[in-house]
């Protein structure tokens, strides 16, 4: 039986993986992977049509020769992988099947139906509201995104191509919630879900939320150096360690970002028994409104960019109007 855990936004699926990567949980059970933990590239590679247009191949100018060599060396791996378990159940996560169309999604099941007579997709899904303000902040750790982008959700599209494909029966569709999972653990719940007993406490977070004043910093830095850059993570990595509260979107700037069917969320609803939406006005006292907003930066974080670069005070001249000087600065944490 193949497990394909299709790994919607921000909903664990690195701890997940991690965990599978690194422990043998069961003599049933073989976890599926390449060489890492995350099986997202090889799936993107192998089924993805319009490969050339997606993060890491946009600048390769692929040729419809390389994108059918990419796809086919792919596949090969896959066979190989697949062909040496001995095993009766395999294991594949991936953040990539939760992006595929109804036609590739068809070609993964095609594919796999050659060696696996049974298989079952899981899918967990994030409130609403919490998955625009975190897609947003995941963005901006790779890209300039605009506060004015707009995020286009239709679980009935996503959910029911999986349904349609591989059999209402066969997908499983969950709330992702650690205040519902045993534990607290996402990874207890996945576990559970496929007849492996878990009992681990609580979660580590593999992908570390930002605060507020630094997503404030990083949206700045975005604006004037707007592509991926090759130090990006150590300017992350530093920007963890500023402390404040979370992001979240006002109510009304929600309102304007999500794009969504009508009658979305009342299909999820029927389909999975519970519901995406949340109280979107619960934090609109201390909620972002506008870019205007977002790029006011605090005096408390101009001056925590000052101490982190000592040496470079008489030449960065940082002014909390300044955005290009405080741009600079954020690039020069790495």
């Amino acid at each position: 039986m193949l497990h394909l855990h299709a790994g919607f936004h921000k909903t664990g699926s690195t701890a997940i993986q991690n965990y599978l990567f690194d422990n043998d949980v069961d003599s049933r059970f073989h976890y599926f992977h390449s060489g890492i933990p995350n099986s997202s590239l090889i799936i993107k590679q192998a089924f993805k049509n319009d490969l050339a247009n997606h993060q890491g191949f946009r600048k390769q100018n692929l040729s419809p020769k390389k994108k059918s060599d990419i796809r086919a060396r792919a596949r090969a791996r896959i066979e190989k992988i697949v062909r040496d378990i001995d095993r009766p159940h395999t294991i594949l996560s991936a953040e990539s099947l939760g992006i595929l169309t109804a036609e590739e999604i068809a070609q993964v099941c095609e594919y796999f139906s050659r060696y696996y007579r049974d298989m079952r997709v899981y899918i967990y899904i994030r409130p609403l509201k919490s998955r625009v303000e975190s897609a947003f902040q995941e963005k901006l750790k790779t890209r300039y995104s605009s506060l004015e982008e707009k995020f286009r959700i239709s679980f009935e599209k996503s959910i029911g191509s999986f349904d349609q494909i591989f059999g209402r029966d066969h997908v499983k569709v969950s709330k992702f919630s650690r205040e519902g999972f045993p534990g607290g653990s996402v990874i207890n719940h996945f576990l559970n879900q496929i007849g492996i007993e878990s009992e681990l406490s609580g979660q580590s977070e593999a992908n570390t939320s930002l605060s507020l004043p630094a997503i404030q910093l990083l949206y700045v830095y975005r604006k004037f150096f707007p592509d991926q850059h090759k130090d990006d993570d150590k300017r992350l990595h530093k920007l963890e360690l500023l402390s404040g509260d979370p992001l979240h979107f006002h109510s009304e700037l929600f309102n304007e970002l999500l794009i969504a069917p009508e009658g979305d969320s009342n299909w999820l609803e029927h389909r999975a028994g519970f519901s995406a939406t949340e109280d979107i006005r619960a934090h609109d006292n201390a909620a972002i409104k506008s870019e205007q907003e977002l790029t006011s930066i605090p005096a408390d974080s101009i001056e925590w960019l000052r101490q982190r670069q000592p040496n470079l005070l008489s030449r960065l001249r940082f002014r909390r109007g300044n955005l290009p000087s405080i741009a600079r600065g954020v690039r020069r944490l790495a």
